[in-house]
């Protein structure tokens, strides 16, 4: 038998196409990030600091405490297959015992990277229904080009380019956009008066407020906040909705055709 040595080109190639990401033990927030697109047939750091433009109150990478981490498990030789992917995590806890500022202890992934935007089809929530006709993979890559484009014209004080955010921050981020999705959708019915399109945007709005992501990240009564657009919505309060939507919301049902 004659051993073939692959060199690291090819090894990279190799684990690319294996995708062990697709096999790793992830609980229910890693699930919906890692494996919804499977599952969904239709639908370094001198950085400056950076959070994405809108919605500011939920995209912030730092100063919320005590967030549910991800806990994906992925195979040592397979943990960083993108050069988005720092390999660098937040600790629980600070050495001097004090809470981190940061989300969680999910990896920190850095939005100019040259593959930042490929990176994101492995953690984007695919599994979320979007109204019909709204292409997932095409909000993913316009959220992810913004995200990048802005990452890469942020200068911090010392003069260094780029951002760094953390996988839950960027997965609730997307939810988000979906959610937002639904909201310009519920607007758009009641214009039109179609009230079992209104109620059915209602109902989808209301169940976002249980997305993995958007619970992990949770800070600041954000949550809360989202309730009471929930709440409006159901009661056809669409003043308060619409407000959500021109305040909070980077995304719209035209921008994609619809």
């Amino acid at each position: 038998m004659t051993i073939h040595k692959m060199d690291d080109n090819e090894l990279d190639a190799a684990l690319r196409a294996a995708d062990p990401v697709a096999r790793a033990e992830v609980d229910d927030l890693g699930a919906a990030a890692l494996f919804g697109r499977l599952r969904d047939s239709e639908g370094r750091l001198d950085r400056a600091p950076f959070a994405r433009r809108g919605p500011r109150r939920r995209l912030a990478v730092t100063g919320i405490v005590g967030a549910v981490a991800l806990g994906v498990a992925i195979p040592a030789a397979a943990s960083v297959l993108f050069g988005a992917q720092t390999g660098e995590y937040p600790p629980l806890v600070n050495d001097d015992g004090t809470l981190p500022t940061e989300t969680d202890d999910t990896e920190r992934i850095d939005l100019a990277a040259d593959d930042f935007v490929e990176y994101t089809a492995t953690i984007y929530p695919f599994w979320i229904g979007l109204p019909a006709g709204i292409d997932s993979d095409s909000v993913r890559i316009a959220a992810a080009t913004e995200m990048s484009q802005e990452a890469r014209s942020t200068v911090s004080p010392s003069g260094a380019t780029g951002g760094v955010s953390q996988v839950t921050g960027l997965v609730s981020g997307f939810e988000y956009d979906a959610r937002c999705l639904w909201i310009d959708y519920y607007l758009t019915a009641t214009t039109e008066g179609e009230q079992s399109r209104q109620a059915h945007a209602a109902d989808v709005i209301r169940g976002s407020l249980a997305w993995p992501a958007t619970v992990a990240s949770d800070g600041g009564n954000s949550v809360e906040h989202l309730s009471a657009i929930a709440d409006a919505a159901e009661a056809g309060d669409t003043d308060v909705v619409r407000r959500e939507f021109d305040q909070n919301c980077r995304v719209s049902l035209e921008e994609f055709g619809r």
